[in-house]
């Protein structure tokens, strides 16, 4: 985990302070946007996190809620630092660099400065167990017309996004279990896969869970999902979905909830430890009886 957060966990952080402060003046987002001459769009970017806040604005949204001394100084002192910019980070799947490049560059940083993440997938293993050899395969024959060079530098994204797992950081993973029979790249690529994440598990950096067929539907079945909590204090706990057109992100309380009671109802569908431990190697020697 980084030692200083990035910009967007900074921008989440303040903007869930400038929400606390309004709701405290009981105030509507509105309201303040009314009053300060800021479009409503704009007070509801701000409280988000998605837009930062330049020093004219913070200035007046600290004027307006009646915060000084210390406290005042923070506050600019982080909207400073969340103006940062840093260098986009390639999506990993999409064919070209463009917006959605963007937009994704905001999980990249708020997976980076993650105290747990928990991630249910349905479809391919996550990319932060990835192998290479996987990788390459699921970039290649999930985007067809991907440049050589546009996957070379998704790989290297995807590598240098599991330094995640040298850190402190709590990565909880559901799979179902077609994502286990789904053969990518190939029976060796699909063994070196199931060693890859054995290992993981057994060095105690993951907890692993997969949800058998024979269980059927459950309420992820059509879907992928990422939770994500950044250290303690800093900003709200926050959402992705997966989908073809790049991630959408969740960040109201009630909608972070509905997907926690949805990891906790496939968490108790899941097997775990000695179970996914056995099915592991039976997956594995499946793919030892066929050819390459």
């Amino acid at each position: 985990m980084a030692d200083e957060p990035t910009p967007t966990t900074q921008r989440r952080q303040l903007g869930a302070r400038l929400r606390e402060l309004r709701r405290a003046a009981g105030k509507t987002a509105k309201q303040v946007a009314d009053d300060l001459g800021f479009s409503l769009s704009k007070v509801s970017r701000i409280e988000s996190g998605d837009r930062a806040v330049q020093s004219d604005d913070i200035s007046s949204l600290i004027h307006y809620f009646g915060v000084g001394g210390s406290a005042a100084d923070d506050m600019r002192a982080l909207a400073r630092l969340a103006r940062r910019r840093r260098t986009p980070t390639p999506q990993a799947f999409a064919p070209t660099l463009d917006d959605v490049t963007v937009r994704q560059d905001g999980f990249f940083d708020l997976e980076r400065d993650a105290s747990w993440i928990r991630e249910f997938n349905g479809g391919v293993i996550p990319g932060l167990l990835q192998t290479r050899e996987y990788m390459s395969a699921a970039i290649v024959d999930g985007t067809p017309g991907i440049s050589a060079d546009l996957v070379a530098e998704a790989i290297d994204t995807r590598f240098r996004r599991q330094a995640v797992l040298d850190g402190d950081c709590q990565y909880e993973i559901i799979v179902d279990e077609s994502v286990l029979l789904r053969c990518v790249g190939g029976p060796p690529v699909m063994r070196e896969q199931i060693s890859f994440i054995t290992d993981a598990v057994a060095s105690g950096r993951v907890s692993f869970g997969v949800v058998p067929l024979a269980v059927g539907a459950h309420p992820a079945v059509n879907s992928m999902f990422v939770s994500l909590r950044v250290r303690e204090g800093l900003a709200p706990d926050v959402v992705f979905v997966e989908g073809l057109a790049g991630p959408m992100r969740f960040d109201r309380p009630e909608d972070v909830e509905r997907f926690d009671r949805a990891w906790s109802h496939l968490s108790s569908l899941a097997e775990w430890a000695e179970d996914a431990g056995a099915r592991l190697v039976a997956t594995a020697r499946r793919y030892e009886g066929m050819e390459p």
